[in-house]
């Protein structure tokens, strides 16, 4: 679910709870209603701050109580538990390309002891 239409979903429910029409939210508010209705139809994806806070004190409560809710809350949690599954696989990566790295350190260092290269020959080839 995206932003905005969590955004949709808490207008619209807290209308219903109320008994406020859209219309009247518009008036409440001093939002315009075409603003409005373009945030409830998802033609305006990120509405401003200033129109939610506007909204909110129709709705007598501040910005912060109107955005708190369970599926913001919810959405939140969800992306940053993506990000931070992305992280852990880039570390897991990083782990395993440092472990790939140091048993080819060891071959080649095995190798070139063998050869009679020496261990500071190869290093200084690097």
């Amino acid at each position: 679910m995206e932003y905005w239409e969590i955004y949709v979903k808490r207008i619209k429910k807290l209308c219903i709870q109320r008994g406020i029409s859209i219309n009247k939210l518009s008036t409440m508010s001093d939002v315009k209603q075409s603003t409005l209705d373009n945030i409830v139809r998802g033609q305006t994806k990120n509405p401003r701050v200033k129109t939610l806070h506007k909204i909110a004190i129709a709705f007598n409560m501040t910005l912060a109580e109107f955005l708190d809710f369970d599926e913001l809350t919810n959405t939140h949690l969800t992306i940053t538990i993506r990000i931070n599954a992305v992280q852990f696989n880039v570390y897991r990566f990083v782990v395993k390309a440092i472990s790939r790295l140091n048993r080819y350190e060891k071959r080649a260092k095995m190798f070139c002891m063998n050869a009679g290269l020496g261990w500071v020959l190869y290093e200084k080839s690097i």
